[in-house]
C-alpha cells in the first residue's frame, strides 16, 4: 500500500467512516485500515510518523471542507475525486461510504 493511499484511507475513516456500517463490517476495508495505521505507526504507545500525520491532516481538511457542501453525500467523488479510488478498491457504493446519521442532519 502506497503512503499516499494509506493517508487517504485514514482521513476517510476519521471524517466519514467511524459510525458507518459499510466501513465497520467490511473485512477488506478493515484490513486496509490496519495496514494503513501500521504504515504511520499509529498504534498504542508508538510515536506516529510526523510526515505521515501531516499528510493525513491535509486529506482530513480536504474532506471536512467538501463535507460542508449540501450535495456531498449524494456524489462525494465530485468534490473529493480521490474517494473514488477507495470506493472502487473496496467495492463500496458512494451512498454506503458515508454514515446515514450525517445524511439526516
Amino acid at each position: 500500500m502506497k503512503t499516499e493511499f494509506a493517508a487517504k484511507m485514514l482521513a476517510y475513516l476519521y471524517v466519514c467512516g467511524g459510525g458507518n456500517e459499510a466501513v465497520v463490517l467490511h473485512e477488506g476495508l478493515n484490513a486496509g485500515m490496519g495496514i494503513a495505521s501500521q504504515k504511520f505507526h499509529i498504534k498504542g504507545g508508538e510515536v506516529p510518523d510526523t510526515e505521515g500525520v501531516v499528510l493525513i491532516q491535509q486529506y482530513i481538511k480536504e474532506l471536512e471542507a467538501a463535507e460542508k457542501n449540501k450535495d456531498f453525500q449524494t456524489n462525494p467523488v465530485v468534490y473529493v475525486p480521490w474517494l473514488k479510488e477507495i470506493f472502487d478498491r473496496y467495492h463500496l457504493r458512494y451512498k454506503e461510504g458515508f454514515s446515514s446519521a450525517k445524511k439526516e442532519k
